[in-house]
């Protein structure tokens, strides 16, 4: 699923716009997005994978998402100081390897060594 194409932003919004009567059905409330936290968009994208489940429809091996995040580059500009994209791995058996940028400590200060 690649959350920068068109066709599945309208999977994105068609569920969102179920889960949110499902909840509201339920009578809970949507959870938040508040800064580095992706509550809502986690329970949408888990929305997703157990609609498609009970519809037989086969899983998403991967999600890809662009995240503008940080400060303008400029005065009115879209893109960000931490603009960046993830990629969610769902089906493990599509990790053929990876790599850790070097320096180690200027792109990850957190990783041990």
């Amino acid at each position: 699923m690649n959350l920068v194409e068109s066709e599945s932003l309208q999977i994105l919004s068609a569920a969102y716009e179920g889960l949110k009567k499902v909840m509201e059905e339920a009578g809970q409330k949507l959870p938040k997005n508040k800064e580095n936290n992706r509550a809502l968009d986690c329970k949408v994208i888990q929305y997703i994978h157990q609609s498609n489940k009970q519809e037989g429809i086969k899983p998403y091996d991967t999600i890809r998402c662009a995240f503008p995040e940080g400060d303008e580059a400029y005065p009115g500009s879209a893109i960000t100081s931490r603009l960046h994209i993830q990629i969610c791995v769902l089906n493990k058996e599509c990790i053929k390897g990876y790599f850790l940028p070097t320096p180690h400590e200027k792109f990850n200060p957190n990783l041990k060594k």
